[in-house]
C-alpha cells in the first residue's frame, strides 16, 4: 500500500513540475493624463462712468438744462407736423440730452429723428453732444435710417434762439440735415429785446437875418 501512495506522490509532483505557470495578466496602459478644465471666464469689466459734463459758461449752461422743442427742418417744413421734444437733465453731474420728433401726416408719418448721449461741454453758444443721432424718411436714403455717431456740436450766434447742428458729414443722401434745439417759450420771452431810442427833435434851421442898409 505504501509503495502505491509513494508512486502516486512522486507522478503528482512530477505533472507539477512539468506544467508551465499561468501567464500573469496583461497590466493595462496607463490612463492618458486628464486636460486640466479651462478657466472660467472673467467677468467684464464695467463700463467706465462717463466724464463729467465740462460747463465753461454758466449762462448758455442754464438756457441748455430743461425741455426744449426739437425740430428738424425737412419735418417742420411740412404743414401739419408738430415740432419735437428734447430733455436735458442733470445726473450727477453728468449732463444726458434725449429727444425725439415724428411727422404726423400721412407722408411723413413714419419719419422721425431721435438723438441721445451725453453733453460734454458747454460754451458760449455752443454745446457739444457724444451720442447718437438717427433720422429716417421714407423719401430719403433710399428707405433706410441714417446715424451720425461719436461728437455733434450745437451753435448758435448772438440774439439766436436756436442751436444748430453743424460740422461732420452728412451720413444720408442730399444735403446736410438742419436739426435744431430751440429755446422755451419762456425763454424766448425773457430774451432782451433792444428798444429803439426816441430820436431827439432837431429844430428847424432859421435863416439868419438879412444885414441892413444904411442910406
Amino acid at each position: 500500500m505504501l509503495p502505491l501512495v509513494a508512486a502516486v506522490l512522486l507522478t503528482s509532483l512530477a505533472h507539477a513540475q512539468t506544467t508551465p505557470a499561468p501567464a500573469p495578466a496583461p497590466t493595462p496602459p496607463p490612463a492618458p493624463p486628464t486636460a486640466a478644465a479651462p478657466p472660467p471666464p472673467a467677468a467684464p469689466a464695467p463700463a467706465a462712468a462717463p466724464a463729467k459734463t465740462e460747463i465753461l459758461w454758466d449762462e448758455e449752461a442754464a438756457l441748455v438744462m430743461g425741455d426744449h422743442p426739437f425740430i428738424w427742418r425737412r419735418l417742420d417744413k411740412v404743414k401739419g407736423n408738430k415740432r419735437g421734444a428734447l430733455k436735458v437733465v442733470d445726473e450727477g453731474g453728468v449732463w444726458k440730452i434725449s429727444g425725439r420728433q415724428q411727422g404726423q401726416t400721412p407722408d411723413t408719418k413714419e419719419d422721425y429723428v431721435t438723438i441721445k448721449g451725453v453733453i460734454t461741454s458747454i460754451t458760449s453758444g455752443t454745446f457739444v453732444v457724444n451720442g447718437e443721432i438717427e433720422f429716417f424718411a421714407a423719401k430719403m436714403n433710399k428707405g433706410a435710417a441714417c446715424r451720425i455717431t461719436g461728437e455733434s456740436h450745437f451753435y448758435r450766434r448772438g440774439s439766436e434762439q436756436i442751436w444748430r447742428m453743424q460740422g461732420g458729414p452728412n451720413p444720408c443722401s442730399g444735403p446736410k440735415e438742419a436739426l435744431d434745439v430751440a429755446f422755451r417759450p419762456d425763454q424766448v420771452s425773457a430774451q432782451h429785446k433792444p428798444t429803439r431810442a426816441t430820436p431827439t427833435p432837431v429844430p428847424p434851421k432859421v435863416a439868419p437875418a438879412a444885414p441892413t442898409v444904411k442910406p
